[in-house]
């Protein structure tokens, strides 16, 4: 199997309690501990068959203004899923059918 990570956003972050949920209340986390986060889409090869993965946000979604009281940022925009595709090697072959990625279907 191989996965291959498509990046959508980076520079994201979450804050502690909200990285680790929270349950014993915000008072027990400290919200100046802060974990890097990011958003990725992923092609995935089973060895049967190639699976695109998009767990991205609607391109509609606006961009956001972090600030010291935001718990979750999902990062600046990088790549949509079809503009991350586009930047894999131009060598890039699909491990499965070993079609080069111009071959795939762009729609």
């Amino acid at each position: 199997m191989e996965i291959k990570a498509l990046k959508f956003r980076a520079n994201g972050f979450m804050k502690q309690p909200f990285a680790l949920g929270g349950e014993d209340g915000q008072d027990k986390f400290d919200q100046k501990v802060m974990y890097r986060s990011s958003l990725q889409n992923h092609l995935i090869d089973t060895g049967k068959e190639v699976i695109l993965v998009d767990t991205g946000l609607p391109e509609s979604f606006p961009e956001e203004a972090p600030d010291e009281n935001t718990f979750i940022y999902m990062g600046e925009k990088v790549d949509n899923f079809m503009e991350a595709f586009e930047k894999l090697p131009e060598d890039w072959k699909c491990p499965r059918c070993k079609q080069p990625k111009t071959k795939f279907n762009a729609a």
